[in-house]
């Protein structure tokens, strides 16, 4: 059973709210000994619980990416993933089975659970059924005690992010720069400066227009700020919290010119940022907003950089951006 005892501090409201009602969802099933639906929904268990991980720790996803590879990101997130426990053989082999759960559900609901309409019931007997929603739990369990650990004593940046990232806080001219200063930004661990930054690209993507006046312009004219968080900065101008493609013109310039600074860092990040947004769908607040065009800067800024990676990165969100702007949205 998993219930919100199971659930760590530092896990947002609605990602708290989403499990239980994903586990609620798995145990209707079991008591009413659907099997497709017992496994369609353990299914949707993990993968929930994939997501939340990367996104309480700062990290972001395409919203179309599979479920291997976000139980893959997850895992490395909370260095949980087998290629973590060099040394420990015993523990490089049990991680290794948990780490194929999910891989093995999403798999298993193609063939056996709901969501595609099949014309053929499933053969699979309830007593398998109710050993892979056990698995599921199981494996959900392991995953959120290891987030657990892993947001021990983190209460004050979380809501330092939250606050950044959907608008708790108003910012006038220098407000911005100090808050992060406050937090000792310089200071904090690699992957909490990245959760940071990918929290102040979002505010960007949003429509915060401090945020270039008080990190990217005087980043661009020589000022330091640590590279995770940079990089973090350059992802959540572009993906928000739920995977999908949100930023606005001055936004995508900015970021792509950040690129353009940061040399082969940043050629690095926008080719893997590319690769997210090939797989990943537009935000309804891409069309809500009055957005100028989003392709035309990308363009622009390819055109000048002489790194052939970056530039290549740069053509193809141009051309992800370009063939679907104002066509495709998703909430």
């Amino acid at each position: 059973m998993l219930d919100a005892n199971s659930l760590p501090n530092g896990v947002s409201d609605s990602a708290r709210t989403a499990i239980l009602d994903h586990a609620a969802r798995v145990d209707r099933a079991a008591e009413a000994g659907d099997v497709e639906q017992i496994i369609g929904t353990a299914k949707d268990l993990v993968e929930c619980i994939t997501k939340v991980v990367i996104e309480t720790l700062g990290g972001t996803y395409g919203s179309g990416e599979d479920l291997p590879k976000l139980a893959k990101e997850a895992l490395s997130a909370l260095k949980a993933h087998p290629s973590g426990f060099q040394g420990r053989r015993p523990l490089q082999e049990f991680t290794r089975a948990l780490a194929k759960v999910p891989a093995a559900v999403a798999e298993l609901r193609n063939h056996d659970g709901t969501g595609h309409g099949r014309t053929q019931p499933t053969d699979l007997h309830e007593d398998t059924a109710a050993f892979v929603q056990h698995v599921a739990v199981a494996w959900s369990r392991w995953v959120l005690a290891a987030l657990g650990r892993v947001l021990a004593g983190m209460s004050e940046l979380d809501e330092a992010i939250h606050a950044i990232e959907l608008g708790g806080a108003a910012f006038r001219r220098g407000e911005l720069r100090s808050f992060l200063d406050e937090l000792h930004l310089d200071q904090l661990e690699p992957e909490q400066q990245r959760r940071l930054g990918v929290a102040v690209g979002r505010r960007w993507a949003g429509g915060t227009f401090m945020v270039r006046l008080d990190v990217i312009e005087p980043f661009l004219a020589g000022e330091s700020l640590p590279e995770p968080f940079v990089v973090g900065l350059i992802e959540g101008s572009f993906i928000d919290t739920n995977g999908y493609i949100r930023t606005n013109g001055g936004c995508a310039f900015d970021a792509a010119e950040v690129a353009v600074h940061l040399g082969e860092l940043g050629a690095d990040s926008m080719t893997e940022l590319a690769d997210k947004m090939e797989s990943a769908e537009f935000s309804y607040a891409f069309q809500d907003q009055d957005y100028e065009p989003i392709a035309e800067p990308l363009r622009s800024v390819a055109e000048t950089t002489t790194n052939d990676r970056l530039r290549q990165a740069l053509l193809r969100m141009a051309e992800r951006i370009g063939v679907d702007e104002g066509d495709e949205y998703q909430e």
